[in-house]
């Protein structure tokens, strides 16, 4: 009944892959969505009413401050930097299209994976290209969880793909932060072990949208507010790939 019901609503040639053994996603050749069906009734529904609170919501506010030294500021003419930001969470996570409820299945816009880059040595040089917008995106989605409460349980370049910005994907594993003896730094860690394990490259001390920020700072030699808006105004460097 499954397999027919999604015929009925692409009615394209079909793909299935299996997500981590808890779900398997669908996809349709020239489709714009993709379709995930769960196997746990209980992950469906509490990935299903996270999306649509994340949809009622709209955008979330987050405060970024910067500065040399931290605690108080030494000098009036520290290098400091604090802005809020608002973060729109669906151009950051792949965005939700609807819920069926008694088939345990989500609808998801399809988005491009970093894992279609099929040969390693391009998905590399790709992650190295994009290394700082990666970084800054990813906080920002990882942001939107965290002050939800929830750990996505599962960041790495597999669950990562991309449309404008790098969105995270696959929320599979993801749980209340009571319910895991780690912090929201396990995100991070996964995370930044997956560049390594990809890319060949050891990145460190970023657990923050303001440390991603500081990161292309001192790559690009600009204070805070122009390493800001420098990232802000980044695009994704996908042409070489042929994604």
């Amino acid at each position: 009944m499954l397999r027919v019901f999604l015929k009925e609503l692409e009615n394209k040639e079909e793909k299935i892959l299996d997500s981590s053994g808890a779900s398997r996603v669908y996809f349709y050749k020239n489709s714009e969505n993709v379709y995930q069906v769960y196997n746990d009734k209980s992950i469906a529904d509490m990935i299903a009413n996270f999306m649509v609170h994340l949809v009622e919501e709209k955008s979330i506010s987050t405060k970024i401050i910067l500065r040399k030294s931290f605690g108080r500021p030494k000098k009036d003419n520290d290098d400091k930097y604090e802005k809020t930001i608002n973060i729109k969470p669906f151009e950051y996570i792949a965005p939700f299209n609807f819920y069926v409820n008694n088939l345990n299945l989500i609808c998801w816009k399809k988005i491009n994976t970093i894992n279609s880059i099929k040969k390693d040595d391009k998905r590399k040089n790709f992650i190295i290209q994009n290394l700082e917008k990666l970084l800054y995106d990813i906080s920002k989605a990882l942001t939107v969880l965290h002050q939800k409460g929830k750990v996505h349980g599962d960041c790495r370049l597999d669950n990562i793909g991309f449309l404008n910005n790098f969105m995270l994907f696959d929320f599979d594993s993801m749980v209340n932060v009571t319910q895991l003896e780690k912090n929201y730094d396990y995100d991070y860690k996964t995370f930044l072990q997956s560049i390594e394990f990809h890319a060949d490259l050891k990145i460190e001390n970023i657990n923050s949208i303001g440390s991603a920020i500081l990161y292309a700072k001192k790559n690009k030699n600009m204070t805070y507010e122009q390493a800001h808006n420098y990232l802000e105004t980044l695009n994704i460097i996908t042409d070489e790939w042929d994604i």
